[in-house]
């Protein structure tokens, strides 16, 4: 997105055909020209994950 993005609410991610991600995989989310706000809860079914906000974008972090 090239535009600002803001985010709220609970963000709720889940895995097509059976991928699963490996411990320390950096998962690009979301990017845009800006992003405002945060989400209230991030989950990823069946993994234990770490958001990282930046100024453009949302990464998570796998972390089990």
């Amino acid at each position: 997105v090239a535009r600002e993005i803001t985010l709220g609410g609970a963000l709720s991610v889940s895995f097509a055909n059976g991928y699963t991600p490996a411990v320390g995989t950096m998962l690009n989310i979301i990017s845009g020209g800006a992003i405002h706000g945060r989400f209230t809860s991030v989950t990823v079914n069946g993994h234990s994950v770490t958001p990282i906000y930046t100024l453009t974008g949302l990464q998570l972090r796998v972390d089990a």
